[in-house]
């Protein structure tokens, strides 16, 4: 019989990973002369600017967030909190709880993808080389720390294919690494609020961005984030997280153990 969805299942961070990975997710980094909380908008933001955006993201030097998450696929869903810790080109931490009890711990350097599962006592690493022959993408560390961070991974001009906009959108057609992503911004502050993607390899997913609110450092990042990944013709993961707090620039302990008896799958 098939396993209802499980937060803390063996292929949930891999799977978690490869959504954040291939998904350009947003860019949110914006400058408080294009809104005011209270007031409204100011100004529209202008196409140059998005372009300016996706060429320097700016990056925080830590991050470190709590969020609710909720993932489902075809066979039931389930729920806990995530807890995401970063520091600029060299680590990203998460670790997932449920009532209390930590299932699971994930981390990802320069080379290499680590994932501990508590509940069963084993744990499993893959190289960047091995992410690349098993899912057909080439990950790295900077791209996917912007990712999780809530910017824009940089993006050379060069690469737009198209732009299109309407009343209230810029709607940008980009190659990342190979893969096609469609994005729109809203024309009023910047912010990203939907995409898709497509690759060669037939995963395809698309996503929204919601509750952009500014951190503690003057940047805006958005606190609701939802995720749609097919995975094939019968298999797809949704996965919804709500950000409670978003710290930046506070550094943190990273600590990532393997105990002696656990087992390597």
């Amino acid at each position: 019989m098939p396993k209802k969805a499980s937060i803390f299942r063996s292929n949930f961070y891999p799977l978690l990973l490869l959504l954040l990975v291939v998904s350009f997710l947003h860019s949110c980094k914006t400058k408080k002369k294009f809104i005011d909380l209270n007031q409204g908008t100011v100004q529209n933001v202008t196409i140059d600017s998005i372009y300016r955006l996706l060429a320097n993201p700016s990056v925080p030097t830590w991050l470190n967030a709590k969020a609710k998450a909720k993932i489902s696929d075809p066979y039931g869903s389930d729920q806990g909190k995530l807890y995401l810790r970063i520091k600029k080109d060299s680590i990203v931490w998460s670790a997932v709880k449920k009532v209390s009890i930590e299932g699971g711990r994930a981390q990802v350097n320069q080379d290499s993808v680590y994932f501990i599962n508590r509940l069963n006592k084993t744990w499993s690493g893959l190289s960047m080389y091995d992410v690349q022959n098993k899912f057909g993408i080439n990950p790295k560390l900077d791209y996917i720390q912007n990712i999780l961070i809530g910017i824009a991974p940089s993006v050379n001009k060069t690469n737009i294919l198209d732009q299109k906009e309407d009343s209230t959108h810029y709607h940008i057609r980009t190659n990342i690494d190979g893969i096609v992503h469609d994005m729109s911004f809203k024309k009023s502050n910047g912010f990203l609020t939907h995409g898709r993607f497509k690759s060669q390899y037939g995963v395809d997913g698309h996503w929204t961005y919601d509750d952009y609110r500014v951190c503690n450092n003057g940047q805006f990042l958005p606190f609701n984030r939802s995720y749609h990944l097919t995975l094939g013709a019968e298999d797809y993961l949704d996965l919804k997280l709500d950000f409670s707090s978003i710290e930046l620039e506070i550094p943190q302990t990273i600590t990532f153990e393997i105990l002696g008896h656990y087992t390597k799958i």
